[in-house]
């Protein structure tokens, strides 16, 4: 299914051939297929969960083939929450997602269109490629014996003085081309007819027979017919009029002396071999350009050239490591070659001093001072440093000249530099380059009567600051967080932008998130309040009103910490109004979900309070939601919150001193737990089993004097935790243990 959506986006791209197999998990001849995928300049691949964790050729057979052959990889992420399965089955490989919302991220398409361009060959790059060859042979040989030609394309390349001469097959025909009228314009272009001779010639009537042999005697070709395997001699010469003798094509000597014979009368080596058109031919190699693809060949040529200082080959070269086209994925390698490259476009600037060549250095050094950074698994950060300082300095010279896209230069330049002052722990510094960083931001919208900047400024701090706080680095968050609030007030006040006031109600909430964290209720709950403010406000508009109810729920809570139950009551009570009149929404796993736990956490405010019947209608309502959620999905948060309910009716039941009742939630508690850890021993499932029966066997010893029973739920406590490592469990077991040591 993702085969048309994928190859369309690739042939927008770029002018190529798009290979797949209808039925992958058919029979298939190994080598076969093998000398087809060798053929491929890259393995596209849509990572699923099926593909991961199931048995496919796509991982068991085709991949390890590209990784051999050094052909690069594109894996395009098709689902979220494979991270970890990914990274066991492709190791250090670097995916594209394409349903990433990062705003802070190049868009898939122009990433995809710049990956794209980097590991195939353009029209016109091909086109200066075919000019270097000094000569080209026609190879015609018959389809079952396609193997014998690639054979063949090998033994004549072999020989050094044949290295630039192309070889011709109809490989290399373009889909939807014409297939007569493309093997006469090149049967026409070549200097050789080199025909592979095997039994299958003569064998039957075949298209090298009725078509190219008497084609190539018309136009006056030289033919040169190389016997692959031991074929009749009087049914060659039946067939096929004036045949000369045949080369033997497995006697290397022998073979090589009749083709050296044969081209005597080519320009062989007409031009200087310059490390310039040396690339070329590389280039040849590396994509297989009317030659076979040999990518050591190609890698020694290529890298001749980057060391004899073409630009051009420097790049490549960058690229293939970076790619692992042709050669491992190295980056140190790359960078070399990348430094070497910009080296060049330093000396071209310094020499030439005009825009254009300002530009291309401005983005050769981005794109090295990222790597560095450790965008691709090497890390770098004085390197990076240096790289971003220098374009820093050019780009503040460019944009002082009115340059649009040095002023985008400097922008990335700030933003890299605050990240790594910020790596140092330099926070003063971290601020200094951020907030130059929403000036240049901000000036720009003024002069574009936009706010596309400072918006794209402000998405990028909460995106980085989340990950930040995701990984724990709350100082880092809360920096990124406090640049992103500045940009956000200001958008969100200048026009009244209800999506910009929305954004600025989640900053709040951000922020307050970072002082629960570390340690700062009030201030959280400060900060919770001006985000609900925000949000109260434009209650009008139905897709902001769905906000509310999470943040009234989350300031209850805040209310309850600090031992307020009458705020979080009222709280609670309006999130719960709201959740009920939004009949589209309630109808959601979530939402249902959402509502469960809500009347669950009424229901104990009001068990608190005495007020029994109140409590009573709010946990049954709760229970009825998430026994039939439960009973739906079979989750196990779900088969949770059941539980959860279960025991506060338990204890509404033993306020009210009714054993009876109490007992029967108790059970009813029990039957879903043991089933949920007998289905799923996760270790959630397995605490809050051992937790209940810790509770259920203390009901049952102090309530009911039912002291056997009670003595096997403290048991199965005792056995739950033995030598776990949770601490939860752990403590679980040490109370169970006290309990039996004192109790039985």
């Amino acid at each position: 299914m993702y085969f048309e959506p994928y190859a369309s986006r690739i042939l927008r791209i770029h002018d190529c051939s798009v290979w797949y197999e209808a039925e992958p998990e058919a029979p298939f001849d190994r080598e076969d297929l093998a000398l087809s995928l060798s053929l491929m300049q890259l393995f596209v691949v849509p990572v699923t969960a099926r593909l991961l964790m199931e048995p496919c050729r796509a991982m068991d057979f085709e991949l390890p083939l590209a990784r051999e052959k050094h052909i690069p990889i594109l894996p395009l992420m098709m689902e979220e929450g494979l991270d970890s399965l990914f990274s066991d089955r492709f190791g250090d490989f670097q995916y594209m997602d394409p349903f990433d919302r990062d705003p802070t991220r190049r868009p898939f398409e122009e990433v995809l269109s710049s990956y794209i361009r980097t590991v195939l060959v353009g029209d016109a790059l091909a086109d200066r490629i075919r000019s270097a060859f000094d000569a080209y042979i026609f190879l015609s040989y018959r389809k079952k014996d396609r193997r014998k030609a690639q054979e063949l394309m090998r033994l004549i390349h072999k020989d050094p003085m044949a290295r630039d001469i192309a070889i011709w097959y109809d490989e290399f025909l373009t889909p939807g081309e014409d297939f007569n009228e493309a093997i006469g314009q090149m049967l026409a272009r070549s200097d050789l007819f080199a025909l592979v001779v095997t039994p299958s010639l003569v064998n039957e009537p075949n298209y090298v027979m009725d078509i190219e042999y008497p084609e190539a005697l018309r136009l006056g070709k030289p033919v040169f017919p190389v016997e692959m395997e031991e074929t009749d001699r009087a049914a060659l010469e039946e067939n096929y009029a004036s045949i000369p003798a045949c080369v033997p094509g497995m006697e290397g000597e022998a073979f090589l002396e009749a083709l050296k014979e044969r081209l005597k009368g080519l320009a062989l080596s007409a031009r200087e071999d310059s490390p310039a058109h040396t690339y070329l031919i590389g280039l040849a190699y590396l994509d297989g350009i009317d030659v076979e693809i040999d990518r050591d060949r190609a890698a020694g040529l290529i890298t001749g050239a980057a060391k004899a200082g073409i630009p051009e080959a420097m790049l490549q070269l960058a690229n293939m490591y970076a790619a692992g086209k042709g050669v491992p994925v190295d980056h140190e390698q790359e960078i070399r070659w990348r430094k070497a490259y910009i080296g060049t476009l330093r000396a071209s600037y310094e020499e030439d001093g005009g825009r254009e060549k300002a530009f291309l250095l401005m983005h050769g050094l981005l794109g090295l001072g990222d790597l560095q950074m450790g965008l691709a698994g090497f890390r770098d950060p004085e390197g990076a440093r240096e790289t971003f300082e220098e374009l820093r300095d050019l780009a503040e010279e460019w944009a002082g000249k009115g340059s649009a896209s040095a002023r985008e230069h400097l922008l990335e330049s700030f933003e890299r530099l605050g990240s790594l002052a910020l790596d140092e722990g330099d926070m003063a510094g971290a601020e200094a380059f951020f907030e130059k960083e929403l000036d240049l931001c901000t000036e720009m919208d003024r002069e574009t009567g936009t706010e596309r900047k400072r918006r794209y400024y402000a998405a990028r701090m909460r995106m980085r600051g989340s990950k930040a706080a995701s990984e724990g680095d709350l100082k880092r968050a809360e920096l990124y967080f406090d640049k992103a609030l500045l940009a956000s007030e200001e958008l969100a006040w200048q026009k009244a932008d209800p999506k910009e006031l929305r954004n600025l109600a989640s900053q709040y909430e951000l922020l307050g998130f970072l002082a629960l964290g570390q340690g700062g209720p009030a201030a959280a709950e400060t900060l919770y309040k001006k985000g609900l403010a925000l949000l109260e406000d434009l209650a009008g508009d139905p897709e902001i009103r769905k906000d509310l109810p999470l943040r009234y729920e989350r300031l209850a809570d805040m209310a309850l910490k600090r031992d307020d139950p009458a705020a979080a009551r009222s709280l609670y009570e309006k999130s719960l109004a709201i959740r009920e009149e939004m009949p589209a929404e309630t109808g959601t796993s979530q939402a249902r979900r959402d509502l469960s736990r809500i009347r669950r956490k009424l229901g104990v405010l009001a068990l608190d309070r005495k007020d029994f019947s109140l409590a009573r209608s709010h946990l049954v309502m709760s229970l009825v939601i998430a026994r039939d959620l439960a009973g739906v999905t079979g989750a196990e948060r779900d088969c949770l919150d059941q539980v959860r309910t279960l025991r506060r009716l338990a204890r509404l039941a033993l306020e009210e001193k009714d054993l009876t009742a109490a007992r029967a939630w108790y059970e009813q508690a029990m039957a879903v737990s043991e089933d949920l850890a007998g289905r799923d021993p996760s270790a959630a499932a397995v605490r809050n089993l051992a937790d209940l029966s810790l509770s259920y066997g203390i009901f049952l010893y102090n309530r009911c004097r039912e002291k056997a029973k009670a003595r096997t739920l403290f048991e199965r406590v005792r056995d739950l935790g033995k030598g776990n490592g949770d601490q939860r469990l752990a403590a679980l077991h040490a109370r169970a243990e006290e309990i039996l040591a004192k109790h039985f």
